[in-house]
């Protein structure tokens, strides 16, 4: 294709970008509106692939999302099929890999923003899509945004996978990361700003996720606790492996060198006379290990006193006898029950008392009124509800533990019942657990749920659905 080509007479072709599934990214310009735009351009004589490459882009049409390029138009002339996307300072992430200027903080919190983008635009049914390197828009300002979100990718390359494996690369600037003991050191060195017992959290979460124990949604969450944490002080960290000179990372093949103490220049060195001796040294070096053993044995002195005082005290509650005029556990227990609650053929009988001071209409006080109210077995009694602002209702655990089989088809417990979602939840070999919330649905509805419908799931995962508490409900 040539270089100046135009398109419908209103767009010029620039120099090509970056090649795609099915077609070719160029710069280039809308002479109708005077600014510079992205084409995605597909040639082909054939006119079924230029159909077939217009129903998936139609398909997509309608996402507008900071996180992609947006589609400005779309159109065909023959031989071509373009869709004009709108353009950003910056370059495919792919060219820029080994040598962007992004810090880990900066990595992990773009890919978390990312990350919530995929969540959002799965929602409005767009998904499947390549999540790489290749794929990637690195604006100037550092932000990241998907380039082709059209063209479906293989299962390693979409979703958390997909996710996970651009946060390696972003952080290693490779194009084929990898978690081996190489790897694993060239992360963690990549990783400044997190301590090690976070590096180390980070890792098996992304080893989990390239595994399929873990959805996006956990490894968004995971993402951002890291965003939101404070940064680990250098200082202390160096303190830290100073003071200890058998210092092992948690890869039994790393180990740190003990740094080199350096004098600061002008510092005082005392002359020869005034050091103290080689044997007062030793001295002090042999009391330094009775002065840790004694402040160990005061702890442990200590503890034990705590532990014996809390015996005492249960003792004391558990056993002690009753004070004078109290009757003890026995009695109490064997005292017959309030007068307005009695036991009568399996229900209990509940006495309303009549108010203060009212009467009938000859003067008299009101009879009390009474209502039998049959018990509840365990089976009658309903799921545990919790007050709205802890929301979890009841949970289920999944019918096939994680360790078997494969992964599993979410189904779509949108619009059903709270009986009929947990039941289909459950038929799906999944365990589930559910909140209620005040919304605008239908009470005892279900209105949202995560895993989204049809999305696989890992063995043992427990699908969460929302169920309407109803409109303006507490």
């Amino acid at each position: 294709m040539e270089k100046s080509r135009s398109i419908h007479s209103r767009y010029v072709l620039g120099r090509p970008i970056l090649p795609m599934v099915s077609g070719m990214l160029y710069r280039g310009k809308d002479l109708a509106l005077h600014r510079e735009v992205i084409l995605y351009v597909v040639e082909s004589a054939d006119d079924s692939v230029r159909q077939t490459a217009m129903a998936k882009l139609k398909e997509v049409a309608p996402l507008s999302d900071n996180r992609f390029l947006h589609m400005l138009d779309v159109g065909m002339e023959k031989p071509y099929l373009f869709a004009a996307l709108k353009t950003f300072e910056g370059r495919p992430l792919i060219e820029a890999l080994t040598r962007h200027p992004l810090s880990d903080r900066e990595v992990l919190s773009g890919v978390f923003e990312l990350g919530r983008g995929l969540q959002d635009a799965m929602e409005e049914g767009v998904q499947g899509f390549a999540v790489h390197a290749a794929n990637v828009w690195l604006c100037d300002d550092g932000r990241l945004k998907i380039i082709n979100y059209w063209d479906k990718a293989h299962d390693r390359e979409r979703g958390a996978q997909g996710l996970a494996r651009l946060l390696l690369q972003l952080l290693t600037r490779s194009e084929e990361p990898e978690l081996g003991p190489q790897g694993e050191r060239q992360l963690r060195a990549a990783l400044a700003s997190l301590n090690a017992v976070q590096q180390a959290e980070l890792i098996a979460m992304l080893r989990r996720t390239a595994a399929r124990q873990e959805t996006l949604s956990s490894l968004v969450v995971h993402l951002g606790l890291l965003v939101k944490s404070p940064e680990a002080p250098s200082s202390k960290i160096a303190s830290s492996i100073d003071e200890d000179e058998d210092f092992e990372a948690p890869d039994a093949t790393m180990r740190f060198e003990r740094p080199i103490r350096r004098e600061p220049a002008g510092r005082y060195t005392p002359p020869a006379s005034s050091q103290v001796p080689a044997d007062e040294e030793e001295e002090e070096e042999e009391d330094r290990p009775r002065a840790w053993k004694t402040g160990l044995k005061l702890l442990l002195g200590a503890a034990l006193v705590c532990t014996a005082g809390a015996a005492v005290f249960v003792w004391l509650v558990n056993e002690a006898p009753p004070l004078p005029g109290m009757p003890s556990k026995q009695e109490a227990s064997a005292q017959p029950p309030a007068a307005d609650e009695t036991e009568e053929g399996g229900g209990t009988q509940v006495s309303a008392a009549p108010q203060a001071g009212a009467s009938s209409g000859t003067g008299t006080a009101k009879t009390p009124e009474t209502a039998k109210v049959p018990p509840v077995t365990s089976a009658e009694k309903p799921a545990e509800e919790v007050p709205a602002e802890e929301e979890t209702v009841s949970e289920e655990e999944p019918a096939v533990p994680a360790t078997e089989g494969g992964p599993i088809e979410t189904p779509n417990l949108i619009g059903l019942q709270q009986s009929e979602a947990e039941a289909k939840a459950k038929e799906s070999g999944l365990g589930y657990a559910f909140y209620k919330k005040a919304s605008e649905e239908p009470a005892g509805t279900v209105y949202d749920q995560m895993p989204k419908p049809g999305e696989a799931a890992p063995q043992g995962t427990k699908v969460i659905f929302y169920v309407s508490r109803g409109p303006g409900s507490p």
